[in-house]
């Protein structure tokens, strides 16, 4: 369907297509990087809420603290963590 010299010409499937072009797409790493921290303490939290409500376990916490520790992420690096906190010190 496309030249042999266009970059579609590799695909051999919709799965292929979509995984592996991913890569194409990254055009700053450290934009990428960034946004993975944000999604590292994103899932942090929602772990901890999990934890709370009995639906996780003490394992799993340790696991993420170890992610975050790895990664050199923070709660606070999310900007809506301080004001939550803030917040939540008020009430």
């Amino acid at each position: 369907m496309v030249g042999k010299d266009d970059p579609m010409a590799k695909v051999k499937s919709p799965t292929d297509m979509g995984v592996n072009m991913v890569r194409e797409g990254i055009v700053d790493d450290s934009v990428i990087r960034e946004a993975g921290k944000h999604e590292i303490v994103r899932r942090y939290f929602g772990y901890r809420r999990e934890f709370v409500e009995g639906c996780t376990l003490q394992g799993t916490l340790a696991r993420m603290d170890k992610i975050m520790a790895k990664v050199g992420a923070k709660p606070e690096d999310r900007s809506v963590v301080k004001p939550a906190r803030r917040s939540s010190r008020r009430s």
